[in-house]
């Protein structure tokens, strides 16, 4: 959303007293994490009092979770954009007569290269959107939507500008990574190959990590690829969640 922002000249201030616009970016995973994004919501509305905000934007889980209720137990808000709308963000900033709760369907929405800023060393790099797993206790899929891997070469494409733009560490990330491909007739394992060799030829340097894999898929290919190339950190992380 930020680089979105600044292809259509925003300027950005790390005070949000000077801001005319302010963005909350929410989460509703956990109900302590739902809390602490109205605590946010409600701290920054006060500027609209004490500051130069005349424009409140709430974008991501808890509206996408809570829909239409939230606009009425939280007026202070401008506008709510959903996680299937983020792309909607530079048209949300420009039209203050956008209003109410933007809520597009999270399986509806293309999975976008990311436009990048500037960098860090160790960066993420996201290689699906969404989780067809359904587990009684996790509502992912409801506020992300199922699974929806990113092409092979957009990956790669990705990884190549982060490279050239300063980054030694690619963290790939999804709500589950371990399940990239089903959808598309790919695999975890096809990729970290793919990657492995496309950035052994720009540098010895730099490294592959994975995150947010599940134990189901936990298979004998990707462990081997894992053990095997340099370049891939030993490390495959598996979140236990929710284990009482």
């Amino acid at each position: 959303m930020l680089a979105r922002l600044v292809e259509n000249h925003a300027v950005f201030t790390q005070d949000p007293a000077e801001a005319d616009t302010i963005i909350i970016n929410t989460c509703s995973f956990i109900e302590s994490a739902a809390d602490e994004s109205v605590a946010a919501i409600l701290e920054a509305a006060e500027f609209k009092k004490t500051g130069c905000c005349c424009r409140l934007i709430v974008v991501g889980c808890l509206p996408q979770r809570y829909g239409q209720a939230i606009v009425e137990a939280l007026p202070e808000v401008d506008l709510f954009l959903g996680t299937g709308a983020f792309d909607q963000i530079s048209t949300a900033v420009k039209q203050a007569d956008l209003s109410g709760c933007i809520l597009p369907d999270p399986d509806g929405h293309q999975t976008l290269p990311v436009m990048r800023l500037v960098p860090q060393p160790s960066v993420y790099l996201k290689i699906a959107e969404g989780c067809d797993r359904a587990c009684t206790y996790c509502i992912i899929p409801h506020l992300r939507g199922r699974q929806q891997s990113r092409a092979l070469d957009d990956i790669l494409a990705e990884a190549h500008f982060l490279v050239k733009a300063g980054a030694r560490e690619l963290n790939l990330v999804a709500q589950d990574t371990s399940a990239y491909g089903r959808d598309c007739g790919e695999s975890l394992t096809h990729l970290l190959e793919e990657l492995s060799d496309a950035m052994s030829a720009v540098s010895e340097d730099i490294r592959i990590r994975i995150l947010y894999g599940h134990p189901a898929d936990l298979d004998d290919s990707s462990l081997t690829v894992i053990a095997e190339r340099g370049n891939i950190c030993s490390y495959y992380d598996l979140p236990i969640q929710h284990a009482d």
